[in-house]
């Protein structure tokens, strides 16, 4: 199994990432693309579900990734919505492999046992993990925790690597070490970020906002943990001090237009789902024109912890650029991954 990035792949990012910081030019080398926002889950932060966007066709799905595998991309993370949903998933899935294009899929877990074959040959499945069975489907739904750990289960069972997504709310904030030992247990690794200030999908505030102290000893202990133990929290130490600012943040230059995007279900591809301005569709213009048509964009709200990541960096360049890059797409922990966890409980000074 892969552990990190190997040489090919160092040298083809920071080639690029040079290319676009001392050169100004840019590649879509990370696109988020949401193939749908339907979804089998009714998240308590997220109405997405809600919304009737129009879905691409198998051929035009094809179309764009030829596109951009002519235009330098390297990463694919399709998400949604559940992009499981989309009975054509095994095919897109495929298809971007066949362009030597490496992907992963953000996924509730309910579908997997049913879609395992599709999933053979990805990068990475990102499972979200919320919590105990109690607290998870208190926010996805009965019987929702059952899914993700039968998921993570028969991934592994099948070779594809295994990551967890946890979202920080009201919720869960107190059940962090939970989420951690259970990381540890199936020997993953945990990527954090709060909770979106506004549903998904609206302009309402969303209920589920943790108290401020609450957050911010969680975040303490998140940054505690990860001085100790650099194998279970897969977001920088770096990025979690950016993340405990919130909910107000500093302002962040966006790599989105630069080095990312975001594609949409209908093909508009954007900087990110919450700023969907000046969005191109990619079935009309090319993939380029709709990439060149990203503007600069400094941001105030940014707290999905992966762009955060390759924001910060944009931004400030503080910490090694393939710090970032290693944070999203590394996947197994380290040789270091008892530290900070001792006896089954959570160590954080």
């Amino acid at each position: 199994m892969n552990k990190d990035l190997n040489l090919f792949d160092t040298i083809k990012l920071g080639s690029r990432y040079i290319n676009a910081k001392l050169f100004g030019k840019r590649v879509p080398l990370i696109v988020s693309w949401a193939l749908t926002y339907r979804c089998n889950h009714k998240c308590v932060y997220c109405n997405l579900w809600k919304k009737e966007e129009k879905e691409l066709t198998t051929q035009q799905v094809f179309g764009i990734i030829d596109e951009l595998n002519l235009s330098g991309t390297q990463y694919i993370s399709f998400t949604g919505g559940e992009p499981l949903v989309r009975e054509d998933i095994g095919s897109i899935i495929n298809y971007a492999l066949s362009k030597n294009i490496k992907v992963r899929v953000n996924s509730n877990g309910s579908l997997v046992n049913e879609k395992i074959d599709s999933l053979k040959g990805i990068d990475k499945l990102n499972i979200s993990l919320n919590g105990p069975e109690e607290i998870h489907d208190s926010i996805s739904g009965k019987g929702s925790f059952k899914q993700a750990i039968t998921a993570v289960e028969t991934a592994q069972k099948n070779g594809i690597k295994v990551a967890f997504i946890t979202v920080l709310s009201r919720i869960n904030i107190n059940s962090l070490d939970f989420v951690l030992l259970k990381a540890k247990q199936y020997g993953v690794k945990v990527n954090f970020q709060p909770v979106t200030r506004e549903i998904l999908g609206t302009q309402v505030e969303n209920t589920v906002i943790p108290d401020k102290e609450q957050y911010q000893r969680a975040i303490n202990m998140l940054q505690n943990i990860k001085k100790l133990n650099s194998g279970l929290i897969s977001n920088t130490l770096p990025g979690l001090n950016y993340l405990s600012l919130y909910p107000k943040g500093k302002a962040i230059k966006c790599a989105s237009g630069w080095l990312s995007c975001r594609i949409e279900p209908d093909g508009s591809m954007v900087h990110c789902s919450r700023k969907p301005e000046n969005s191109t569709n990619c079935t009309i213009e090319s993939v380029g024109k709709a990439f060149s048509n990203l503007h600069d964009k400094v941001c105030e709200n940014c707290w999905c912890s992966t762009r955060v990541e390759l924001n910060m960096q944009w931004s400030y360049g503080k910490f090694n650029f393939l710090s970032g890059f290693k944070s999203t797409f590394t996947t197994e922990p380290d040789k270091y991954c008892d530290y900070g966890i001792k006896n089954g409980e959570i160590k954080a000074g």
